[in-house]
């Protein structure tokens, strides 16, 4: 069982989100853009969530959602006021490799609260914006080494889910929150 390590540096040598050579894959940070916070969390209990949320029994929770256990590498980058949401977005999105499976997609005021993405699902205050200005995805990649031999063959990989959520606060800061979860598989 392995997790795959993503690294994520602002220094004047790089500047991506580097996947390791299992994922394939890196995100660059945007060059107007400056990382507010960042964090490597290893055994991650972590909600994917897959449709807005909803109050239920006292609790906000997505209607839909997944719970994954990996390596959460937590990024919240702020952009310049004068760039639009969309483009900012876009600007991560079209980084993924084009094998990504959307789960799960919604835009302005479809995705319900702002002030719940912020506090109930990433812990993050800066997130809180306005409901018409926020968009979230949440995409699946996958990479999966196989190896066999004679008597058995076992596969072992990790599925990592990337969740992109970009909002404007009330005060026009833009925010976009980069979440790379790394779950390992392992099967016989």
């Amino acid at each position: 069982m392995y997790v795959s390590a993503l690294l994520f540096s602002q220094s004047v040598f790089s500047n991506e989100v580097s996947a390791s050579k299992e994922q394939g894959f890196a995100f660059s940070l945007h060059p107007q853009a400056h990382i507010f916070s960042q964090s490597n969390m290893l055994n991650t209990d972590y909600i994917i969530a897959l449709d807005k949320y909803k109050k239920t029994d006292n609790r906000w929770m997505p209607e839909k959602w997944q719970r994954e256990l990996g390596q959460l590498l937590r990024y919240t980058i702020e952009m310049p006021r004068d760039y639009r949401e969309e483009e900012v977005f876009d600007y991560y999105r079209q980084q993924l490799p084009a094998s990504s499976e959307l789960l799960f997609s919604c835009a302005g005021r479809q995705c319900g609260e702002s002030n719940n993405w912020a506090n109930d699902h990433f812990g993050v205050k800066q997130l809180y914006g306005t409901n018409a200005s926020q968009i979230f995805s949440v995409y699946r990649v996958a990479s999966i080494i196989t190896s066999s031999t004679v008597t058995a063959s076992t596969t072992t990989g990790s599925q990592t889910y990337v969740t992109i959520y970009t909002v404007r606060r009330g005060n026009r800061r833009l925010y976009t929150q980069l979440d790379i979860l790394s779950a390992a598989i392992d099967s016989q």
